[in-house]
């Protein structure tokens, strides 16, 4: 097995590493590359969650008979979309 010398690692060879690493970063840490219509985009699936929970609270409390079945309608609120995906997957036949 030949040996193979180990190369000496350079002050300016570790600069030009972080600044190739680093480069769509600031100096504060923020990245440059955000754009406000990705942000935007990202927000809207929270909002429509947010309005079919509420949705699913109203439904599931107004057919509750008794107070206990009222709590388990809160309950079932929250997860309302695995009811939707259950659904439709026996809807579908898998």
């Amino acid at each position: 097995m030949a040996e193979e010398k180990a190369r000496d690692i350079t002050d300016k060879d570790v600069e030009q590493w972080f600044k190739k690493k680093f480069e769509g970063w600031d100096k504060d840490g923020k990245c440059k590359k955000k754009s406000k219509k990705e942000v935007i985009y990202k927000g809207a699936g929270g909002g429509m969650y947010c309005i079919g929970w509420i949705g699913a609270l109203v439904y599931y409390i107004q057919i509750s008979t008794s107070f206990w079945d009222g709590i388990l309608g809160v309950l079932k609120s929250f997860i309302w979309p695995a009811f939707l995906v259950h659904g439709l997957m026996k809807f579908i036949g898998l």
